[in-house]
Order: C-alpha cells, then sequence, then structure tokens
C-alpha cells in the first residue's frame, strides 16, 4: 500500500510539472505478465500455493542478478 501511495505522488510531481507518466519498460511488462499468469493459475485451481509462492519468488529473484 505505501508503495502504491509513493508511485501516485511521484505521478502527481510529474503531472504537475507538465511531464507525462512514464512508459513500463519490456522488462518489467514481462514481469507482471509472470506475476498474473501465476496468480490466475492459483485462482483457477491449476497449481497450489506453495507452487504460486515459489513461482513468485523465482520470478523476482531472477530479476536481481
Amino acid at each position: 500500500l505505501q508503495g502504491e501511495e509513493n508511485r501516485f505522488h511521484h505521478m502527481y510531481v510529474q503531472f504537475t510539472a507538465g511531464l507525462g507518466i512514464r512508459q513500463k519498460q519490456a522488462k518489467t511488462i514481462a514481469i507482471q505478465r509472470r506475476i498474473n499468469n501465476l496468480g490466475q493459475r492459483y485462482y483457477d485451481g491449476a497449481i497450489s500455493a506453495m507452487e504460486y509462492l515459489n513461482g513468485i519468488s523465482f520470478t523476482v529473484a531472477k530479476q536481481k542478478k
């Protein structure tokens, strides 16, 4: 929630300065797509909670290298 508030504040500052919002990078879009896909598979019952958490962990850890 705090991250969302910070993002909103950042966008507000950009708009008041006359700038547009930054476009998401392809890398960010790909990560979000992976997370959304995992979430959908979990809620559909295709994967267990542990598989979901492992998938999220792998996706996030993979990006920190």
